[in-house]
């Protein structure tokens, strides 16, 4: 499974969104729960190998220093693999039509993020 998303720099953004480079648009909601149940579900990953891969192995990969968890850091998020929700239109700020599981039943939602203002969790 991969996540074909690539970064907007300021100027593209600014582009209407057919024009666009192409990738997945909106996937915010949809992609964690997705590599849960495919990597930890379906193929028996551990949780620290799912994190490993997802928040620390890249930077290796890339020479980079790695992220560092400390106090007051907003790089956290509370994920619930069991929280049933349905892809919905209204709840991506994406227009793009290259959002293929909206409309489909997902379980899995990330609740809360420390980059995400309180008002916006869903506790």
């Amino acid at each position: 499974m991969a996540v074909h998303h690539l970064p907007l720099d300021r100027e593209e953004q600014l582009l209407p969104l057919d024009q666009r480079r192409a990738g997945v648009a909106g996937h915010g909601g949809p992609v964690l729960p997705l590599l849960w149940q495919e990597l930890v579900e379906r193929r028996g990953w551990s949780v620290e190998q799912l994190w490993q891969a997802l928040s620390w192995g890249p930077a290796a990969l890339l020479g980079l220093e790695p992220e560092a968890l400390e106090p007051g850091s907003q790089r956290w998020l509370l994920f619930d693999p069991h929280h049933s929700w349905r892809c919905e239109a209204s709840a991506s700020p994406s227009r793009a039509a290259n959002q293929p599981w909206l409309g489909r039943p997902l379980s899995g939602r990330i609740l809360a993020s420390g980059l995400t203002a309180p008002g916006r969790w869903l506790l």
